[in-house]
């Protein structure tokens, strides 16, 4: 049982309000875990109880006990430096319900659905940002629902199902984080424990910008979530600056968050066409960020109105260069990008400008529509177009197998496969590089009815989606197809 001083006891339970007296608790900040000095009030020799306890619980039963307040406190002291121990009290999983909840209200509202393509590019950045020490492998699983993904630590790999939300591989993402760089490896503490919601947190404010972070962790607060201080977890590493060593003297590694109209002066701007990205140099407002002032140059998405950057610019004439550069570099890979923005908008839109009265094409109609178009666009071959009745969304593309599925065999469910692979091989976005529903989808479209049903008024339909709000890109962004007769 030990020395007269100390004894380990195991199976004696012991409430925490109705037999203890806490006298001195330390909290362990990312598993949430307290470690407690108690007097066990009850106890003929007033015995002195030292145990990790997780934040569920109200009993104990492994604890170490002391006779001795000076031994006491001395191991309560040398506790402290520790880590809590491997139990399965700590390792429960106790506040899942309460991150999924929130989620669900707060996260997965008007979340961007993504690729397959487009999952492998927010791992490959996240990981490169975060300089992860381990491959992030992917797969896909019909068993899970669409809006399931999960991650297995032991073989490092993230399974979704048909579809996933950004919001869901951030999620992912942050227990890929929390295992490699929090240190929860080995089911040390809680999966969804606060080490996990500080690092979650921070990849919805890096990646998203739905919402501000203060709003979501004030959203997680209220509905019971405990989050751990930012100050407590490992420095995350930001992204390499864009810019060569020698012009550091011109830029500072300042982490901001600034509103589009209130706190910026637009100095210079030009917009992506198909994808509705925008790169912008502007100065910040005098007070926007307390005494410090200068320039950002940052591409935003078309929904954005905040910007997040990492590097201040000290000098307008550098930020001017920037722009160049980054201008001629093209619209990167953004998460922010994938959000499928003006989707709903068009469904609505395609609802309306569906031609009822068209009939069902025959397999040979089908193969001369799609030969003919992808000859007029100025593609070598053709995408493979498939009835399959079993799909919901009554058109289905994928890219990588150049393939589009069909419910029924409409002209309109094949225009719409038909923008789909245009805007991937024409308008070069591919491998998800940004909405679905994206401007140039939407020229493409309108390209295509003209094309195949010119007795429809397509400046009609046009006029239509632009009064309704829709971002359409100019017909310059199309080739001129060769139109055949």
């Amino acid at each position: 049982m030990g020395d007269a001083k100390h004894q380990s006891q195991k199976g004696h339970k012991l409430h925490l309000n109705k037999n203890l007296t806490i006298l001195d608790s330390y909290r362990h900040e990312l598993s949430g875990a307290r470690l407690i000095l108690a007097c066990n009030e009850e106890h003929d020799e007033s015995l002195f109880i030292i145990a990790w306890v997780a934040p569920w619980q109200k009993t104990i039963k492994n604890y170490n006990s002391f006779k001795s307040e000076l031994a006491a406190l001395t191991a309560f002291s040398r506790d402290k430096a520790t880590q809590p121990p491997i139990t399965t009290e700590i390792a429960r999983d106790w506040q899942h319900s309460k991150v999924s909840n929130w989620e669900q209200k707060f996260v997965d509202k008007n979340d961007a659905k993504l690729s397959i393509q487009q999952i492998e590019n927010v791992i490959r950045l996240i990981s490169k940002d975060f300089n992860l020490p381990h491959e992030i492998k992917l797969q896909h699983s019909k068993n899970l629902k669409a809006n399931i993904a999960t991650y297995d630590h032991k073989i490092r790999t993230i399974t979704f199902g048909n579809i996933s939300r950004l919001g869901d591989i951030l999620h992912e993402m942050s227990h890929c984080i929390d295992a490699d760089i929090n240190g929860n490896n080995q089911g040390n503490w809680s999966d969804h424990g606060p080490s996990f919601m500080r690092t979650y947190l921070v990849l919805l404010d890096k990646y998203k910008h739905w919402d501000t972070l203060k709003y979501l962790e004030n959203s997680a607060r209220k509905a019971g979530v405990r989050i751990a201080a930012a100050s407590s977890l490992p420095h995350l590493p930001e992204p390499e600056v864009i810019h060569s060593p020698h012009d550091h003297p011109h830029s500072l590694a300042v982490k901001t968050k600034l509103h589009l109209e209130r706190d910026l002066t637009i100095l210079k701007e030009i917009q992506h066409e198909c994808s509705g990205a925008r790169l912008i140099a502007a100065k910040i407002n005098d007070g926007a960020l307390d005494s410090t002032s200068g320039y950002i140059v940052e591409w935003i998405a078309p929904w954005q109105k905040t910007i997040s950057s990492n590097h201040l610019l000290l000098d307008e004439s550098y930020a001017l260069r920037i722009f160049q550069e980054k201008e001629q570099k093209g619209v990167p890979f953004m998460p922010s990008l994938c959000r499928d923005w003006q989707r709903k908008k068009v469904k609505d839109w395609k609802k309306k400008a569906e031609n009822k009265q068209s009939p069902d094409l025959t397999t040979e109609e089908i193969k001369n529509i799609v030969e003919k178009l992808s000859h007029d666009f100025g593609l070598a071959a053709a995408p493979t177009v498939e009835i399959n009745k079993k799909i919901e969304c009554g058109v289905c593309y994928n890219e990588a197998e150049q393939k589009i599925e069909l419910t029924r065999p409409r002209l309109d469910h094949l225009l719409q496969g038909l923008a789909f692979h245009f805007d991937a091989f024409v308008n070069n976005n591919m491998n998800g590089h940004w909405a679905d529903h994206n401007p140039g989808f939407v020229r493409t479209l309108l390209k295509l009815i003209e094309l195949t049903e010119p007795e429809r008024n397509c400046a009609a339909l046009e006029k239509d989606a632009s009064d309704t709000g829709i971002m359409i890109a100019p017909q310059s962004i199309l080739p001129c197809p060769h139109v055949t007769p």
